[in-house]
């Protein structure tokens, strides 16, 4: 936040998208496409290694810091967490929306696709989590068993088992920081 997006390229380092610059990703098959965040999901992405970029955004207003993943083995997939989320099979030429009503209208502050099954995707407002076992036809809300107001900051999930994550809650609480569930959340640990 606040420096914009800064790319380092042999030693010398170039801010190559202005704004404040939130979260940063580059496709895992070809280095020079660039996807970069502006504040509230003003998404963007580069073909030219960071020379240009397009607006791609699937939404029109996100979190301050809006959510946003690739598929685990196919690059030109993209998911992106606004109050709904939604997913790209063209690098961001075209979006699909898959859930429908799912925070009621509360912006998406958190969202992970699992490595192991990427049919898995777990996200989260500040008070609630969701996930969804197919892709995002269907989604449940699987806060029951956490904190209440937990300020949920990030999920992250088992390399090996879709069902095992973990979350972290901001705040100064001192007796909760970080829950796991075995279990798809349906049952979560302190």
């Amino acid at each position: 936040q606040d420096n914009g997006t800064m790319k380092i390229n042999s030693g010398q380092w170039n801010n190559i998208l202005g704004g404040d610059g939130m979260e940063c990703m580059i496709d895992f098959n070809n280095p020079n496409i660039i996807y970069s965040t502006y504040y509230y999901g003003s998404l963007h992405k580069s073909t030219n290694g960071g020379f240009t970029f397009n607006d791609i955004s699937p939404a029109s207003n996100g979190a301050w810091v809006t959510p946003y993943a690739m598929h685990p083995t196919n690059s030109n997939t993209l998911y992106a967490g606004y109050s709904n989320v939604y997913k790209t099979t063209n690098g961001g030429n075209s979006w699909d929306q898959i859930s429908s009503n799912l925070t009621g209208g509360t912006d998406l502050q958190s969202l992970a696709i699992a490595k192991s099954n990427p049919d898995y995707i777990y996200t989260a407002t500040y008070d609630n989590i969701y996930k969804t076992t197919n892709g995002g036809t269907n989604w449940e809300n699987i806060t029951s068993g956490l904190p209440s107001n937990p300020s949920i900051k990030y999920i992250a999930i088992s390399s090996t088992d879709p069902n095992k994550l973990w979350v972290t809650f901001s705040g100064f609480y001192t007796s909760y920081k970080v829950y796991m569930s075995e279990d798809g959340g349906n049952i979560w640990q302190n």
